[in-house]
């Protein structure tokens, strides 16, 4: 045999050692069933069990029940509740530990004639699955080797089966260890209806499609815009109420006063067309001590009883002037035709003050459109340099709050007030100006001083006792043809 016979023939030999490494890669093995594998029960799957009743021979019983709640991207959601021993929500996950334990214990793993003559159950579990039907479960302390005997009943047969030991220690635990700390099961973006009555007042939040809007039940005012900086921080502190201790029955003292009662409604978001209305309440009652750290709530419907930090009810308690869009005016500039400047006096938003001395700015007025033309600023019929005036109107396009305040401060009447009048389309507007706030149609607040620095200069154009005249017209250049001459 050549080299070249020999170089072929290990070649081949390669060739089929790879094919035959290919071959049991890529063909999978044979799958065996594994007996074990199997429920105890056919129709015991976690997801088909909607009450799960807990009964320690020791201490108090445990009933749970779900609540569907819609679904989202084709899985659905759900709720737990407990209506024993307390009425409240639960957390799901606990709970779904628990039921996962349950229905995965295996068919095939049954104990000894010896274990089932001296079983004694430490704790019995009722399973209630769709369509009616019910499981129970004794499950009995775990042995020397790490195993707990249980014994299921379906109505019709009785089973025996081995399972870890941990499963008698997770279902002895109390029914505080399943208490939902969230007192409202909604996000932010499914609210769609918010009320805040505190005071003897109820302010109503309502989503609509540029935001939400504010009513204060004031049938004399049309319902305003949010403020979208704000309202966030709200409906945040709602969404995530969670209680800092859930306690089983709250002092007979709670909620004789309540310092904020919270209504919330809207739709869980589901890939339905419209997913389920979810209504609920907030009872914010007492603080728990003089430390004022902790508030006693009442969360509705699910009637759970807690503490929760103070700071939540501070968030939630807010009024209109709090929440309501701080935009005052919005003024366009070019659409203005008068500009009245009053420094002290009186006007119809505050009482005299002081002399009033009082500067008019006007330019002309297009008949055809009542818009001003781009004609130049005029004062007493003279024209005058319109930089200023602009500052002015330009802060006015919008003028926004910083606050909204109740009544009226040192800012608002101050000693030295400008009083300005704005006048578009025929209309004229007024504004009375303090160093940092401000009074305009029924409202109070406070401002940046830019707006008042802008007015004050614009009124110091020149002394008020004389009318602005028009600039001097430069002086004719001197004459070729005539001499320079001394003066």
């Amino acid at each position: 045999m050549n080299f070249r016979t020999t170089l072929i023939l290990i070649v081949l030999l390669a060739l089929v050692g790879l094919y035959v490494v290919y071959d049991r890669v890529a063909t999978p093995p044979a799958q065996i069933p594994d007996p074990r594998a199997r429920r105890f029960y056919e129709g015991a799957a976690s997801s088909n069990v909607m009450g799960l009743t807990i009964e320690p021979a020791k201490g108090e019983a445990i009933k749970l029940t779900r609540v569907p709640t819609g679904e989202w991207n084709g899985i659905p959601r759900s709720d737990w509740l407990m209506s024993a021993p307390f009425q409240g929500r639960v957390d799901a996950g606990p709970v779904n530990t628990v039921v996962d334990k349950l229905t995965s214990i295996p068919e095939t793993d049954e104990p000894g004639g010896d274990m089932t003559l001296s079983f004694a159950p430490v704790v019995t579990v009722k399973l209630d699955l769709v369509g009616g039907k019910q499981v129970k479960l004794s499950v009995g302390a775990p042995n020397a080797v790490g195993q707990s005997v249980v014994r299921t009943d379906d109505g019709g047969s009785v089973q025996w089966h081995l399972a870890p030991s941990d499963m008698s220690e997770l279902l002895a635990k109390s029914a505080d260890t399943y208490r939902d700390p969230r007192l409202v099961s909604m996000r932010v973006s499914e609210f769609l209806r918010v009320s805040l009555q505190a005071n003897g007042k109820t302010l109503t939040l309502t989503r609509n499609p540029r935001g939400w809007s504010l009513d204060d039940g004031n049938n004399d005012a049309a319902p305003v815009q949010a403020d979208l900086r704000a309202l966030p921080d709200v409906l945040s502190a709602l969404a995530n109420a969670r209680a800092t201790e859930v306690i089983r029955t709250l002092p007979e003292d709670a909620l004789v006063r309540p310092q904020l009662v919270v209504h919330y409604s809207g739709a869980i978001a589901t890939t339905q067309p419209s997913g389920p209305t979810v209504e609920g309440e907030l009872v914010f009652g007492r603080f728990e001590d003089a430390r004022h750290e902790q508030v006693l709530v009442l969360s509705k419907p699910s009637n759970t009883t807690a503490k929760v930090p103070a700071e939540t009810l501070t968030r939630l308690k807010k009024s209109l002037l709090d929440l309501r869009d701080k935009q005052v005016w919005d003024i366009d500039p070019e659409q203005v035709s008068r500009l009245e400047i009053t420094r002290g006096g009186q006007s119809t938003a505050a009482p005299a003050t002081s002399p009033s001395e009082t500067i008019v700015f006007d330019r002309p007025v297009s008949a055809a459109t009542t818009a001003p033309t781009p004609a130049v600023w005029r004062s007493n019929g003279a024209a005058v340099d319109g930089k200023k005036i602009e500052a002015v109107l330009n802060a006015l396009h919008p003028l926004t709050a910083t606050k909204f305040i109740e009544g009226s401060t040192a800012s608002t009447q101050p000693s030295t007030p400008i009083t300005l009048r704005v006048t578009v389309a025929g209309t004229m507007h007024e504004l009375l100006l303090g160093e940092t706030g401000g009074r305009a149609d029924g409202l109070v607040f406070e401002l940046s001083p830019a707006l008042y620095d802008a007015a004050k200069a614009a009124f110091a154009r020149s002394p008020l006792s004389s009318p602005f005249i028009e600039p001097p017209s430069p002086p004719n250049p001197p004459d070729a043809t005539q001499p320079n001459r001394r003066p």
